[in-house]
């Protein structure tokens, strides 16, 4: 194996890594907005709550964002470097760079 392949397969599984996380990311916003739903007007949830769950979830999305831009900026790297596509990444994994599910 070479060095070049050595390094494609450890930029490759970075961006999975990046991938993997932004989608868990990506879930965990989903369920802060649904608790937040469940305990919206409930009158012994704290005025508190509510609002707090749902900023975390911008926060989650945020960086569910930030980690799907680094993944892309990973994988045109590795394009760059090797002068053209590398390994499988995240081409046609559950999220696209802009987030949205591919």
């Amino acid at each position: 194996m070479t060095i070049d392949a050595v390094r494609d397969q450890r930029l490759d599984a970075l961006e999975e890594r990046l991938r993997a996380e932004a989608e868990a990311l990506a879930g965990a916003a989903e369920r802060l907005l649904a608790q937040a739903a469940r305990l919206e007007g409930r009158p012994q949830v704290p005025d508190w709550c509510v609002p707090t769950l749902r900023r975390q979830a911008r926060s989650c999305r945020a960086a569910t964002e930030d980690l799907l831009a680094a993944a892309a900026s990973v994988r045109r790297h590795a394009e760059r470097a090797t002068g053209g596509p590398v390994g499988r990444g995240g081409a046609g994994g559950p999220l696209t760079a802009e987030g949205r599910a591919g």
